[in-house]
């Protein structure tokens, strides 16, 4: 099922519609998700989502060329904010759509990263991989 997550085409050219795809497809998926974090076999996948995260958001923000950003305190923060963000809405049957959801997580996020002087757009734009 991370395959799955990992393997669609995620290329966008911002954060909203990167993220309408991620939660798209986890709509699609979402009964077999859901079964998962029901029976507790979700905890090895959501770290595994964290892992990946971690390591994109890291090196997308390590090439900001600010001394004073804290990298990977960052990064948790960011991808610990969007996997919860994903699990509650599995968890609690939200009825939100995916793009209600890009939306809220994009405006978060932005705001977060304001926080740095660092904006959202700009640096989704450094990842050219967007894996």
């Amino acid at each position: 099922m991370l395959s799955q997550l990992q393997d669609t085409d995620y290329h966008a050219a911002t954060p909203l519609s990167f993220y309408k795809r991620y939660f798209e497809k986890c709509q699609t998926y979402r009964l077999a998700y859901k079964s998962f974090i029901v029976n507790n076999h979700w905890l090895e996948f959501e770290k595994r989502l964290l892992d990946v995260g971690m390591a994109n958001y890291t090196a997308i923000l390590s090439r900001i060329d600010q001394p004073d950003i804290p990298v990977a305190t960052i990064a948790s923060y960011i991808v610990s904010a969007h996997v919860g963000m994903a699990i509650n809405w599995l968890r609690t049957d939200d009825s939100s759509t995916p793009d209600e959801l890009a939306k809220q997580l994009t405006r978060l996020t932005t705001g977060a990263l304001a926080a740095y002087h660092i904006d959202f757009a700009a640096l989704f734009k450094l990842d050219v991989g967007h894996n």
